[in-house]
């Protein structure tokens, strides 16, 4: 019996060892299939498996072995069956079968479960066994039997551990539901600020070829207080925005280029219709003090009141009213200005956008006064957007 499962260890190996002073041998693939049958009752005492599965398996292990042992080479086709197997117990993991093979396949990857279990084995049949077995007389004479079977088991989990390893990357993993996350983050194309043109836009506006100050009147709050920060990264300052404004207002800070402290603030007002009276320049002046900054520049497409360029004289406030910026802009190099005419010429530049969300607005009417306004297109999504703004005259 001992020497029938020492043929059968010696198969599956795909060589017969000898010992007797000769040297170890590879025999050829016609002597390992000559003994299968051995193999294969043996198989089926030790490991509850379909009889065509065992057949295939030992077939594939003593082939592929042999040929490694021969070429050097490891034939792809012979991991198919046990690949097969693995698949089938990853889908119907937790049926009845081998405990051994509940372990061998439970980790993922399943060639380090395999790997460990057969260090276990070997180390539990030739260490701890016969150091157990050394009490007994009758467990010691079946040493040898436990160490030959344990060197068996531990080959064939070892070489399952070999093909998985091998196959890694070619079993595919199918889990049996599929969990979305609750939250998932619009992608870079998704933005809050929508600049496609909307059908609610003045269709008699042409495509303009330069600056002008009806050009700049023309602008909605936001894209204007985008343009005037486009022109601050044009006089080559390092500049930063805060935010959506109610009423057409984000702070605009300038930093140093090179040491990055703060040196300036700008706030940005289009009122086209309405000069900037001395309320607005008294808030920069807060925001300056707030800030620790000695300068700070309000600009505007309209025009400022005369109490409100006073103020602005006594504390170092720079006012830049409409014709003023068309001035700067004008003296800046011609690709400057290029680049500034398309940044604040693309898309719809006219409708402007919902202080809150950032989309474009569509006009709405009063049902009690019938007086037209700008409303948000959230208004009916929940929760709703219940911004608003004032059309100006001449565009209902």
């Amino acid at each position: 019996m001992l020497q029938s499962m020492y043929r059968s260890q010696c198969i599956l190996m795909g060589s017969v060892c000898w010992t007797g002073g000769q040297s170890a041998t590879c025999r050829t693939t016609s002597s390992a299939t000559s003994n299968l049958g051995l193999v294969i009752a043996l198989l089926r005492r030790i490991l509850p498996l379909p009889d065509d599965a065992i057949q295939q398996a030992v077939t594939s292990v003593s082939t592929s072995l042999a040929a490694f042992c021969t070429l050097g080479t490891y034939p792809t086709a012979a991991k198919e069956p046990l690949m097969a197997y693995y698949r089938k117990r990853r889908r119907y993991r937790g049926s009845s079968g081998s405990p051994l093979l509940n372990i061998a396949t439970m980790t993922d990857p399943a060639w380090i479960g395999s790997a460990i279990l057969a260090g276990i084995i070997l180390f539990s049949s030739w260490l701890i066994l016969p150091a157990v077995f050394q009490i007994n007389p009758i467990l010691k004479i079946l040493t040898p039997l436990f160490e030959m079977i344990g060197s068996i088991l531990a080959l064939i989990f070892g070489f399952m551990a070999f093909m998985l390893f091998l196959a890694r990357d070619t079993v595919p993993v199918t889990p049996s539901t599929t969990y979305k996350p609750a939250y998932q983050p619009p992608k870079p194309s998704q933005k809050l600020q929508n600049d496609n043109p909307s059908p609610y836009a003045n269709p008699d506006h042409e495509q303009p070829i330069g600056w002008s100050l009806s050009l700049l009147r023309d602008l909605e709050w936001k894209r204007f207080e985008d343009l005037c920060n486009e022109y601050h990264r044009e006089c080559g300052l390092r500049s930063t925005t805060t935010g959506l404004g109610a009423d057409g207002g984000v702070d605009i800070r300038l930093f140093h280029r090179e040491t990055g402290a703060l040196i300036a603030v700008t706030q940005c007002k289009a009122w086209p219709d309405k000069p900037i009276g001395v309320e607005l320049v008294r808030q920069l002046l807060g925001t300056m003090t707030h800030e620790k900054v000695p300068t700070g520049t309000f600009i505007t497409n309209g025009t400022f009141t005369k109490p409100a360029e006073e103020l602005a004289k006594e504390d170092r406030i720079i006012l830049v009213d409409g014709m003023n910026f068309i001035t700067l802009i004008e003296r800046l190099p011609a690709s400057s200005q290029a680049r500034l005419l398309a940044f604040a010429t693309e898309g719809d530049y006219t409708t402007p956008s919902c202080p809150h969300c950032g989309i474009k607005m569509v006009p709405r009417t009063n049902r009690t006064t019938g007086k037209k306004f700008w409303g948000c297109k959230n208004y009916t999504k929940y929760p709703p957007c219940k911004k608003i703004l004032q059309m100006r005259k001449g565009t209902d």
